[in-house]
C-alpha cells in the first residue's frame, strides 16, 4: 500500500477536484515553499501518481519539452487510487503549519524531509552545516510550527507528515 504524506495528499486532492485532474497550480495553502513543492511533484511523478501531459492554452506549464511544447501535470488513475486508499488514514498534522521562508536553512530541512525516504540526521547535518543537537532542535521547532516530523526507526530517517507512523 502506498502511503501519502499530508502534502502529497493535499496536492492530489486538489488535482482530483479540477477538471481533467490538473495538478498545477498546486494549492495555495501548502505549508512549504515552492522548491519543496517542486520536489514533492517530482516524487509524485516518479511514483506514477501524476503524469506529464501536453499543456492546453489555459493550463499551467510544468516544463517545456525538448520539441518546445509546453507540458503540464495531471492526476493519473494510480494517483486517484492512492488517494482513495489513503482516505481513511489519520493525518498527523496538528494544525495548519506555518509556512517556511524560502532560502532559509529551515526550508532546506523541509525540502529534504519531504523526499520519498526522508533524510537521515547525517544528511540534514551535511545540508545545513549544523551540529546534531542543532538539527534536532530545528526539527522540534518545525514540529512546534505545525509540521508532523517523525523519525522512522527502521531506516533511522526523519520524514515529514507521514500518515501511518512507520
Amino acid at each position: 500500500m502506498s502511503v501519502l504524506t499530508a502534502i502529497q495528499r493535499s496536492i492530489l486532492t486538489h488535482a482530483a477536484s479540477h477538471r481533467g485532474g490538473a495538478v498545477l497550480p498546486p494549492p495555495d495553502d501548502l505549508p512549504v515553499n515552492r522548491g519543496a513543492v517542486t520536489l514533492v511533484l517530482k516524487g509524485l511523478l516518479a511514483r506514477g501518481l501524476v503524469a506529464e501531459r501536453p499543456a492546453g492554452q489555459r493550463a499551467a506549464v510544468w516544463r517545456t519539452a525538448d520539441d518546445g511544447r509546453p507540458v503540464t501535470l495531471a492526476l493519473t488513475r494510480a494517483g486517484r487510487q492512492a488517494l482513495a486508499a489513503g482516505a481513511g488514514e489519520k493525518t498527523t498534522v496538528v494544525g495548519p503549519a506555518t509556512p517556511v521562508r524560502s532560502g532559509t536553512k529551515q526550508a532546506v530541512l523541509v525540502a529534504l524531509l519531504v523526499r520519498e525516504g526522508g533524510a537521515t540526521l547525517a544528511e540534514l547535518q551535511a545540508a545545513t552545516g549544523w551540529l546534531p543537537h542543532t538539527v534536532r532542535a530545528a526539527l522540534t521547532g518545525l514540529r512546534k510550527r505545525g509540521f508532523a516530523v517523525e523519525r522512522r526507526a527502521d531506516s533511522r530517517a526523519y520524514v515529514l507528515d507521514s500518515g501511518d507512523g512507520q
